[in-house]
């Protein structure tokens, strides 16, 4: 759920936020997610409430959230005797791959079973390490690994179930950050948001408010966001993306942001 606050009054304009007013949270401050922008409690509308644009995959979105009832392609089989591997790890090696590593305390395995909540990969017995490839650049992802027999299966490591081992792609070299972002509001329940592309590779672009990421495609320079009450408050920052990973946030300080405040009808 997005952060917003009403506002009493018609305010519009574009202002980068100033010592009195809200701050966001930093950018580092929760790897792989998107900075907090500096609002306070209301509902800001899901992607899916906006105008359709040319869609392209965030760098910087979460993975799907991890599902504690995860399974593996040995669903079947009992859980039983198989000692569940431990110390997992999670490294981020690449833009695109996060190094996992647990110790085997199995003598019986024929193979490990590592999810991410979403998908399941499997490997052979007495393997301790696997490189979960693919992701996209600044992408956080959360895994899990369970030993797995000809007729059983053990515990998942970590055992319980809002517990995962995360870790967060790297950035990667990514395109150049667009710059110029303003802010204006053609109506009580939108944001018309414009800004410069500053690259020739990027393959899209992703709008934050600090709780929710909505993307366009390449060349794309401005993005309506709709779907608000009148005198709400919001801001916002925008970068860019391609197959090599993101560019920095503009504002690029991590107080700064675009923000503005829809009209009261």
């Amino acid at each position: 759920m997005a952060c917003l606050i009403v506002a009493g009054v018609a305010t519009a304009g574009v202002i980068l936020s100033r010592p009195g007013d809200p701050q966001p949270h930093t950018l580092s401050e929760s790897p792989g997610a998107v900075p907090m922008s500096p609002v306070g409690d209301a509902v800001v509308p899901s992607p899916a409430a906006g105008p359709s644009a040319t869609a392209a995959a965030s760098p910087g979105t979460l993975t799907a959230a991890p599902s504690a009832g995860a399974t593996s392609p040995k669903a079947g089989t009992a859980t039983a005797p198989l000692a569940a591997p431990a110390n997992l790890t999670a490294t981020p090696i690449s833009h695109n791959t996060i190094r996992l590593r647990w110790t085997d305390r199995s003598s019986a395995e024929r193979g490990f079973t590592v999810i991410d909540g979403v998908t399941s990969r499997d490997v052979g017995a007495n393997t301790t390490a696997y490189d979960w490839t693919g992701l996209a650049a600044d992408t956080h992802a959360c895994f899990k690994v369970r030993a797995y027999g000809a007729s059983a299966v053990s515990e998942y490591h970590p055992a319980a179930q809002n517990s995962w081992v995360c870790a967060t792609t790297l950035p990667g070299a990514g395109p150049a950050a667009p710059s110029g972002l303003t802010a204006t509001t053609p109506s009580p329940d939108q944001i018309r948001l414009r800004w410069t592309d500053n690259a020739d590779d990027e393959t899209g672009f992703t709008i934050t408010n600090g709780n929710t990421t909505r993307n366009v495609g390449a060349d794309v320079t401005g993005y309506d966001w709709t779907g608000l009450d009148a005198g709400t408050y919001m801001c916002f920052k925008v970068r860019a993306h391609n197959a090599a990973g993101v560019s920095a946030y503009t504002p690029s300080a991590q107080s700064d942001w675009v923000c503005i405040t829809t009209p009261v009808t």
